[in-house]
């Protein structure tokens, strides 16, 4: 006699036993019984109601399911971390009513009771900031010095920030502009940086030439920046030669350029120089039977 399968019951011949083709089919009339089909699986995803036994009443062990409105019913709290009901919402809300009605406090209702103790001496004194009357509106006017920790005032008309001792920081007559000066003496002002003093301007430290800027450096005026004119291009330095000229737009100082090479083909001590302010001379050591591709930039620093 067959074994069986502990779930479906599905017969499993001995190996004494021969297999009939009844034997098969009726296995598969099991398991055909007993499987679910695609439609089982569908139909038990898109129900909404009944599901493992979910309810939306406050069922002991069962699962908590949301009814067509949208609302489920859990048991009264017990513990501290029990959810609650409206019921115990609205038990709370009505007891803080009786103590603090909220008809009783509206905005009005607290600014009277603030006004009743407002005052000079009363602590609070709402019409006055720290005892003054504040400055916050178009038409108010402070008259003298304005003081913020004897930093900040606006004197004759003029907005000034005075920066300790010995700096004024002031609004100029020029649009968009202001005026760094001395308190000690106008005409002058240093900037430094950093705690170890190093001066980055001093009056009199610029001026402009012909056009461009100048700094003044150890009593000699130097000018400032420049600008580079590049000429570049690529040559070839012929197989049975040493050499090879290029000529290029004139330099007005050989002094203040300089050139910049790379290369391939035959590698032999491959250098250019400058022979003339239109010539660039590129050289190897020696000839060879391979040409030499030389890439070249002269650099000229120009005013």
């Amino acid at each position: 006699m067959p074994d069986l399968t502990p779930r479906l019951g599905i017969k499993k011949p001995l190996g004494t036993e021969n297999v009939t083709r009844a034997a098969q089919n009726e296995n598969y009339d099991i398991i055909d019984t007993n499987a679910a089909k695609k439609t089982d699986l569908d139909d038990h995803t898109a129900a909404t109601t009944g599901i493992h036994g979910a309810t939306s009443a406050a069922t002991p062990n069962a699962i908590m399911q949301r009814d067509a409105n949208g609302r489920a019913k859990v048991a009264a709290p017990v513990a501290a971390d029990d959810i609650a009901r409206k019921a115990e919402v609205d038990a709370v809300a009505t007891v803080a009513n009786a103590a603090l009605p909220a008809s009783s406090y509206t905005a009005a209702d607290v600014l009277s009771k603030i006004k009743t103790v407002d005052g000079a001496g009363s602590g609070l004194d709402a019409d006055t900031v720290r005892g003054y009357v504040p400055v916050n509106k178009a038409g108010d006017t402070i008259t003298g010095d304005f003081t913020v920790n004897g930093a900040i005032r606006t004197r004759n008309g003029l907005d000034l920030i005075f920066i300790g001792d010995d700096a004024v920081i002031e609004d100029f007559d020029t649009a968009n502009s202001i005026r760094i000066k001395g308190r000690q003496n106008p005409t002058i002002a240093d900037i430094y940086l950093g705690t170890s003093n190093n001066r980055v301007w001093h009056t009199g430290m610029l001026r402009t030439t012909n056009g461009y800027l100048e700094v003044l450096i150890g009593g000699v005026w130097k000018r400032v920046g420049g600008t580079l004119k590049v000429q570049r291009g690529q040559a070839t330095i012929p197989a049975a030669s040493n050499t090879f000229n290029v000529t290029i737009s004139s330099i007005a100082d050989l002094t203040k350029a300089y050139i910049i090479i790379s290369h391939t083909g035959f590698d032999s001590g491959i250098r250019a120089t400058l022979t003339s302010a239109t010539n660039l001379e590129l050289y190897r050591n020696q000839t060879s039977g391979i040409d030499t591709l030389v890439t070249w930039q002269v650099i000229e620093h120009v005013n």
